[in-house]
């Protein structure tokens, strides 16, 4: 595997403006980079920096990038971490947490946590002046999402050494589609603990949760002195 830091280039706004690497646009250059069609199954997952204003992305992959279209900076490593039982990590995630519910027609749906559990408060009649605080929602929620994974990914979180905040909305307009595609994220962050190490470097070489070609699900870690 590998590990890339990908970082657009500034003379690179003479092919695109800096608005367009918002949204479906990034999705799009950023699949370019490892696929040379959109048929190809997906070997790659991403995620952006959030803490710049200029466009940054890191991304896992199974095979390098190749950036044709030169509007890129890359640094690529191999990336084979070790792992081990009850190692301590500091981590980051920004992930598209949702649940899947059946629907009235026998289908199933993805629905976001967040507003699924304010859906359930109107269900059983409680007014919302008796609602929780919006960031209480979004802690005991987000929390519960993430806890109810960790195993099968191989590690665990405590309550008081995870923060869950920065819940966002997003639509991606996709060529071809009249409707935009809507999602949800919430960013994780604060430590964990590994409980199976091959199960827990899956994760970090495939990701989280849903939507990770739209750069949700890449689990960053590094080590945790606590």
């Amino acid at each position: 595997m590998f590990f890339s830091k990908i970082v657009l280039k500034r003379s690179a706004l003479s092919y695109t403006k800096l608005a367009q690497m918002i949204g479906y646009k990034a999705h799009s250059l950023i699949w370019d980079l490892f696929s040379r069609n959109r048929e190809q199954k997906r070997s790659f997952i991403y995620a952006s920096e959030k803490s710049q204003t200029w466009p940054i992305f890191y991304a896992v992959s199974d095979v390098k990038p190749y950036d044709e279209k030169g509007l890129w900076n890359i640094q690529v490593k191999p990336y084979n971490p070790q792992m081990s039982n009850r190692q301590r990590l500091q981590f980051l995630l920004t992930a598209n947490p949702v649940i899947t519910k059946q629907g009235n027609e026998g289908g199933h749906a993805r629905h976001d946590i967040i507003m699924n559990a304010k859906t359930l408060l109107k269900e059983r009649g409680i007014p919302k002046n008796e609602w929780p605080p919006l960031t209480e929602f979004i802690h005991r929620e987000g929390f519960s999402w993430l806890s109810k994974r960790s195993e099968k990914h191989g590690f665990s979180v405590n309550d008081k050494e995870v923060t869950v905040d920065s819940y966002e909305k997003h639509r991606f307009y996709k060529n071809g589609l009249k409707k935009p595609i809507s999602l949800s994220s919430l960013t994780f962050s604060g430590i964990l603990t590994v409980t199976d190490p091959q199960a827990f470097l899956n994760a970090l070489f495939y990701g989280i949760g849903p939507a990770k070609g739209f750069g949700f699900g890449m689990l960053m870690v590094k080590r945790a002195y606590v």
